[in-house]
């Protein structure tokens, strides 16, 4: 299980990455960063990984690499559907979920600069529903 962090970057942030990680830790999810990683390293984690929840970002692209039937919760900006990710995850077949954050950074323009900033309760209900079975 696996949380992909956007690490430090100037947009699209997880603005309550803390609990978010904390919450997950205590599911069994180790936080990854991609930078530094070599394509196969990235193709390796992605494919041993059974579920993955991460931030919008090119780091998903490697969703191609997951075996079938795994979970992938992706987190969107506000106002921000980006369906890219989404062929990626039918082609390899596994599980596609999405949430949107509520609105943060609204004078960001397009919203794909906005950072992420998700409801606590709505994210701890969601995984509890979707993944936590």
């Amino acid at each position: 299980k696996i949380y992909i962090s956007r690490g430090e970057v100037k947009y699209r942030k997880v603005i309550e990455e803390e609990w978010i990680i904390n919450f997950l830790k205590d599911k069994g999810f180790v936080v990854c960063e991609m930078d530094g990683l070599s394509l196969k390293e990235q193709a390796i984690l992605f494919y041993n990984a059974s579920e993955i929840v991460a931030p919008h970002g090119s780091a998903l692209t490697n969703v191609l690499y997951c075996q079938p039937n795994i979970k992938l919760l992706e987190l969107f900006p506000f106002n921000y559907p980006d369906w890219f990710n989404v062929s990626f995850a039918a082609h390899a077949k596994v599980n596609y979920f999405y949430l949107f954050g509520k609105q943060a950074n609204p004078s960001r323009n397009p919203p794909i600069y906005n950072d992420i900033s998700v409801e606590k309760e709505k994210f701890v209900n969601f995984y509890n529903s979707k993944f936590d079975k």
